[in-house]
């Protein structure tokens, strides 16, 4: 998925279009000690991933920077092929503050938003079939700045 976005990405700057992503790190959708359902799909041929849920913001700090290792090349804000007006940043969604992210806009297990002026939901992206088609997310994204 993230490699998708990041070609996403490069498809909008190509166009023109800025969009700054900014993912919010949640609890985990599998943990082993709660929802064991491992998967390898999107992760670089490293086997599967097994992490328990993260409980506490340190342990979710540490699942964030594992990701942040697997795919540097997603997160890095200096590609050279990339505007820098486009940018990918993360935040991290507290467990001990009860998780104010998640009870806010229910993301589990991922969702995409766009928010639009005055931060104002404009747009949001549900999973169709354990899937997304980012084609959907892109459209939106072109259609809005014709606006």
């Amino acid at each position: 998925m993230l490699t998708r976005i990041k070609s996403l990405k490069r498809d909008l700057a190509s166009k023109r279009v800025d969009a700054h992503f900014l993912f919010v790190y949640i609890m985990e959708a599998h943990g082993t000690d709660e929802w064991p359902v491992p998967s390898s799909r999107c992760n670089r041929g490293k086997g599967a991933v097994r992490l328990k849920q993260t409980m506490t913001l340190k342990s979710r700090r540490d699942a964030a920077a594992s990701m942040i290792s697997t795919f540097p090349d997603i997160f890095k804000n200096d590609l050279s092929d990339v505007p820098r007006s486009s940018t990918f940043c993360m935040m991290i969604d507290e467990p001990e503050r009860n998780d104010p992210f998640e009870c806010l806009f229910a993301p589990w297990p991922l969702r995409f938003f766009i928010l639009g002026d005055g931060g104002r939901v404009d747009f949001i992206m549900d999973p169709q079939k354990c899937s997304y088609n980012l084609e959907e997310l892109r459209n939106f994204l072109m259609s809005s700045t014709r606006r």
